[in-house]
C-alpha cells in the first residue's frame, strides 16, 4: 500500500475530460477507460501504506497486527496527536511536491500506538480532502470500493469509513488490478459480450464497513485541524524553518 488513488467512473461522455478539468489541477488526473464511452478520474495520495511501513521499521516491530491491536485502544483523535501524511509530497488536493510529513501534539503520555493511529487518521484525513475536492468538482461518492493491502486492516477500513462517513465495500477478490485484468481477458476470450456483464458475474461483495455516525463531528474537527496543519507547514517552509 505505498500510495492510494480514489477513482470515479464517468459514463456517456460528450467531450474530453481534460478540457473540463484544466481549471482544477487537483482533479486533473483523467484516464481513458476500457469502456469507449467512459473515462476515469483518479486523484490520489502519494504516501499511505508506505508511511505505516516506515513507522513499523523505526519501532522495530515486525507484526502489523500487533500495531493495529495497540492502536484500537487509542480513542479517535489519538488524544491530540495529529500528523500530516505528506512524506512524499501531496498530489490531491494541493498538488505540492515540496510538502513534507510531520507529527505534532506529542507528550510523554503518548505511545507508539498513538502515533500509529494518528498516522492512519492522517491518511484518512487526506482521503477526505480528496473526496472533498471531487465533491467541489461535482463528483460525490456515496460509497467506496476498496482494494489491496488495506483490506487486511479492520482499523484502517473503519477509520476511513468514520472520517468520510461513507460505507466501504470490500470485494471477495481484493486484488483489483488482477481482477480487472481477468475481466478484460474474459471479454477478449469471448466468455462475456461486454465488460459490464463480465464485471457483474465476476465481482462479488464480501462485506460492507458502515461508518460510525457518532464520530462525524469529532472527525470533522480533526479534518479542519489537518488542513490548518498543512497551511502552517507551508508558512514554515516559506520562512525557511521547515
Amino acid at each position: 500500500m505505498p500510495s492510494s488513488t480514489v477513482c470515479t467512473l464517468s459514463k456517456e461522455v460528450s467531450r474530453s475530460p481534460f478540457s473540463e478539468l484544466a481549471s482544477r489541477p487537483s482533479l486533473a488526473h483523467a484516464l481513458a477507460h476500457s469502456l469507449a464511452t467512459s473515462f476515469v478520474r483518479s486523484p490520489g495520495q502519494t504516501s499511505t501504506g508506505s508511511i505505516l511501513a516506515w513507522l513499523r521499521r523505526i519501532v522495530a516491530e515486525e507484526d502489523y497486527e500487533r500495531l493495529n491491536e495497540e492502536a484500537v485502544s487509542v480513542p479517535p483523535g489519538s488524544e491530540g496527536v495529529l500528523c500530516l501524511d505528506h512524506f512524499q509530497g501531496n498530489r490531491t488536493p494541493w498538488t505540492d511536491a515540496a510538502s513534507r510529513g510531520c507529527i505534532t501534539g506529542l507528550s510523554l503520555n503518548h505511545t507508539r500506538a498513538h502515533i500509529y493511529r494518528a498516522l492512519i487518521e492522517s491518511i484518512c484525513f487526506g482521503t477526505e480532502c480528496v473526496l472533498e475536492a471531487m465533491r467541489d468538482g461535482g463528483f460525490a461518492a456515496s460509497s467506496i470500493v476498496i482494494a489491496g493491502g488495506p483490506t487486511k486492516s479492520p482499523l484502517w477500513l473503519q477509520t476511513h469509513a468514520d472520517v468520510s462517513q461513507i460505507p466501504l465495500v470490500v470485494t471477495k477478490v481484493s486484488d483489483a488490478p488482477a481482477l480487472g485484468s481477468a475481466i478484460c481477458a474474459a471479454v477478449g476470450a469471448g466468455l462475456f459480450e461486454t465488460i459490464g456483464k463480465a464485471a457483474a458475474a465476476m465481482v462479488h461483495v464480501d462485506r460492507v464497513i458502515e461508518p460510525n455516525r457518532a464520530l462525524k463531528e469529532t472527525y470533522q474537527r480533526c479534518v479542519e485541524r489537518y488542513k490548518k496543519l498543512y497551511a502552517a507547514m507551508v508558512r514554515l517552509r516559506e520562512a525557511g524553518l521547515e
